[in-house]
């Protein structure tokens, strides 16, 4: 594993999951730009993301769910070595569970009504 920082002492930062976050968040937001040329009879002012569920697209949601999920878990992991204090260890233990909404909007999209 790669890692940044190991030479100098000081806290390592995996290098490939750190690309993995950086890739899948910018996967993410192209999946909901796609989703807006898609289906534009839905107003991204007014209508939550969720509701492309509805539309012709939901498996375009559900990539972007999972790619969101991925990004998310990948950074937590990337930082981990940083965490020095209790608080810094709850924020991210509160970033690994903003995965769990990712995935439930996921799966409810792959369910079928």
């Amino acid at each position: 594993m790669k890692t940044l920082g190991s030479d100098y002492g000081g806290a390592t930062i995996s290098i490939g999951a750190a690309r993995l976050a950086v890739g899948g968040t910018v996967a993410a937001l192209g999946f909901l730009g796609a989703l807006h040329a898609l289906s534009p009879e839905f107003d991204p002012a007014w209508r939550m993301v969720s509701e492309y569920a509805n539309g012709r697209y939901p498996w375009v949601l559900s990539l972007m769910f999972a790619c969101w999920g991925i990004s998310t878990c990948a950074l937590a992991y990337a930082i981990r070595g940083q965490l020095r204090s209790f608080s810094a260890r709850i924020g991210l233990g509160l970033l690994v569970c903003t995965t769990s909404p990712g995935y439930s909007a996921w799966a409810a999209c792959r369910s079928p009504p």
